[in-house]
């Protein structure tokens, strides 16, 4: 008898461990349908041909089990109506149902942060797998997922599009999620990497007045006999500070938070 491709391509994965053991035979014939290679404790199905000679046997989760993982041999006997038993057929197939572990999410951008610098040059999302050469990547995005290929090390990469970063929007708490699909069809568990913050808005500051305490004259005119004059303004939380008068260099500014904004002197 003949046994067909198993599950199209003699590689039977954990989708499908409940694949169809397909030939064909003598119309009517008995099949004998050992599954295992020499040496395994032989597990034989016995089956009927039907009247074109077709045959099929489902395999169960106890087969698989039996089974093991690698490469097994599937082999056939037919024996007719008459009790004659003919040559045997044979398909080596291989049993693979082990998923790959979870991918790795490198920290985004090195430090967690995608600043308007990052954005410009281009970002990509990277991480490795352990799921082999030539393995699928399925990263996802804002709800949005690709496909990515690993290289011969295991390490994928996935470049942010203008689109990602609509949808991903300004602030912190953002997550890319990845799971991996070796090179015969197993995904393993999704993996989140660290969350990072996108943040590509230049800071403003208010405009820059002088502290009533420092305006000795006409109140409001800008003008002051003060030595070291505090002046007031608001600005994003955490950035940095510099400043200069008039066509000097700029230099870092100490700021001290009071009630109503910055207080620079």
């Amino acid at each position: 008898p003949v046994i067909n491709t198993v599950a199209g391509d003699n590689v039977i994965n954990v989708l499908e461990q409940g694949a169809a053991i397909t030939g064909t035979a003598e119309a009517g014939a008995r099949v004998a349908l050992t599954l295992g290679s020499v040496g395994q404790v032989p597990n034989v199905q016995t089956v009927t041909a039907g009247a074109n000679g077709a045959w099929s046997y489902t395999l169960k989760a106890a087969d698989i089990s039996a089974l093991g993982q690698g490469p097994v041999t599937l082999t056939a006997v037919a024996t007719d109506a008459a009790g004659n038993t003919g040559a045997s057929g044979s398909r080596a197939v291989t049993i693979d149902t082990v998923a790959p572990g979870a991918p790795v999410v490198d920290t985004v951008a090195g430090d967690g942060i995608i600043n308007a610098a990052e954005r410009a040059a281009g970002v990509s999302i990277t991480g490795s797998t352990d799921a082999g050469a030539g393995s699928r990547v399925t990263v996802t995005v804002a709800g949005n997922s690709y496909r990515v290929t690993a290289d011969d090390k295991g390490q994928w990469s996935y470049r942010l599009t203008d689109a990602d970063f609509n949808a991903l929007g300004q602030g912190a708490g953002k997550t890319i999620v990845a799971a991996a699909t070796d090179a015969v069809g197993n995904t393993g568990a999704p993996a989140t990497g660290n969350s990072f913050t996108i943040d590509t808005v230049a800071p403003t500051l208010s405009q820059v007045a002088l502290l009533a305490a420092s305006d000795s004259g006409a109140k409001g005119d800008g003008i002051s006999n003060v030595t070291t004059p505090s002046f007031g303004f608001t600005a994003e939380a955490g950035v940095t500070l510099t400043g200069k008068v008039g066509d000097g260099a700029f230099q870092p500014l100490t700021a001290v938070q009071d009630g109503s904004g910055l207080k620079v002197t």
